[in-house]
């Protein structure tokens, strides 16, 4: 347990990753030509990446921080559990959203490729009938 596990991919980059009990990954470091380029430690539902918060997870989606901001970024998931489309609000005062990704799956798993305009706005009410 808690072993580091290599893993060199296109000859550029070598991932290691440490899992603990359970095969729960405790942290990833990347080297870029025998440097570290960054290092991802996961602690409970928090992802720090150099050891700076980066987000966190919450039942309806995550906590993402930047430049000491934090911005909610929700997800919508289908009846297995698969994210279907992640958005986040533009504002509290519209009922306008940001679609941050979305994705759709064949019958027997494999995504498809999605059409996804960026930087587009949704009503909020279209994600969420009543």
């Amino acid at each position: 347990m808690f072993l580091p596990s290599p893993f060199a991919f296109l000859r550029l980059f070598q991932l290691e990753t440490m899992t603990g009990q359970a095969y729960s990954k405790l942290r990833e470091t990347v080297y870029n030509n025998s440097s570290v380029a960054y290092i991802k430690d996961y602690t409970g539902g928090a992802v720090y990446t150099d050891q700076i918060l980066d987000f966190f997870h919450m039942d309806e989606g995550r906590v993402k921080h930047a430049s000491g901001s934090f911005s909610y970024e929700y997800f919508l998931k289908d009846h297995l559990g698969n994210t279907r489309v992640a958005f986040t609000p533009l504002s509290m005062a519209t009922e306008y959203s940001k679609i941050t990704q979305e994705d759709h799956y064949y019958p027997f798993g494999m995504s498809t490729e999605v059409k996804t305009v960026t930087e587009s706005e949704v009503k909020i009410s279209t994600l969420f009938p009543h």
